[in-house]
């Protein structure tokens, strides 16, 4: 039998049975009571205790039905810490009196017990990450990819097919695209590093949208590694430039041309050279 506590402090214990036939008709010959103190005693203690004989303490066990003799005489009680919030204990009866032998099997128990939680609750907690981290990249409005050592994409999130209208089936498996041969050359040195275990805050450059257009971009690299620590991927986060930098042209633009005509000397000479800046900074031919 399991009996579980899920509060502390354990005043009114939770008591939760987990065993196999015949627990059922062993729990009708046994005072619930006795047990309960048994457990509470076990829980606030954190030792195992041993009762030889159960006949021998008080009234352990209900009057045997018909006439029979009682089915257990020993019994071993093992608390196993789960957490800081959760504790256990193993309770075991024998239908002969118990000794060192037998609690030592029940502390060994206990033993595999723990582990075994301690391993689901690590597994748990786990795919909580895993869970939230999912959630995260499906949410983020910046792009986020992870790559392999060669630079090759393994995942593409939603934002990453906005920005550059790639579909993740589209561009799983393929190289990052970085447009110009030499950024390709900065960029594989920065996952390299990543490979190293180190990152890079922000590199701007520019890549490839589906459209053929390039689309500037701002992004920084970081190492992935396994439960182990081993660097298994790096990922590469990044953002659309293309706004901020047409806020800022446009910033500067309109510098251009008020200078242009706070200085000029007449209205004309005014007109004529705020739509030569104009057309220079948005690269069309001013005819005279």
């Amino acid at each position: 039998m399991l009996f579980r506590s899920l509060e502390k402090p354990l005043d009114e214990p939770v008591l939760r049975t987990r065993s196999s036939e015949p627990t059922s008709a062993g729990l009708q010959s046994v005072d619930l009571a006795f047990l309960t103190d048994y457990v509470r005693k076990a829980m606030d203690s954190g030792k195992s205790i041993a009762v030889p004989d159960i006949r021998n303490e008080p009234t352990p066990t209900k009057p045997p039905a018909n006439g029979q003799r009682p089915l257990f005489k020993g019994m071993c009680l093992c608390p196993v810490p789960l957490s800081e919030e959760s504790r256990a204990v193993i309770c075991v009866l024998f239908p002969q009196e118990c000794g060192p032998v037998e609690s030592y099997l029940v502390e060994a128990a206990g033993q595999e017990i723990r582990g075994a939680w301690s391993q689901m609750s690590r597994n748990d907690d786990l795919r909580g990450i895993k869970r939230s981290y999912d959630a995260l990249v499906r949410s983020s409005t910046v792009g986020i990819s992870r790559v392999d050592a060669a630079g090759t994409i393994k995942a593409w999130n939603s934002a990453a097919e906005r920005i550059l209208g790639c579909s993740s089936a589209d561009i799983v498996g393929k190289p990052f695209p970085i447009a110009s041969a030499s950024e390709r050359d900065v960029f594989a040195t920065c996952v390299s590093g990543a490979f190293k275990g180190q990152s890079t805050a922000r590199l701007e450059l520019k890549c490839w949208s589906a459209s053929g257009r390039t689309v500037d971009v701002a992004l920084s690299v970081s190492p992935l590694t396994d439960h182990a620590g081993a660097i298994v991927q790096a990922m590469v986060v990044f953002e659309d430039l293309s706004r901020f930098k047409r806020a800022s042209h446009g910033l500067q633009l309109q510098k251009a041309v008020a200078d242009i005509l706070a200085h000029a000397a007449s209205k004309p000479q005014a007109m004529e050279a705020a739509l030569a800046e104009i057309a220079r900074e948005l690269k069309y031919d001013c005819g005279e």
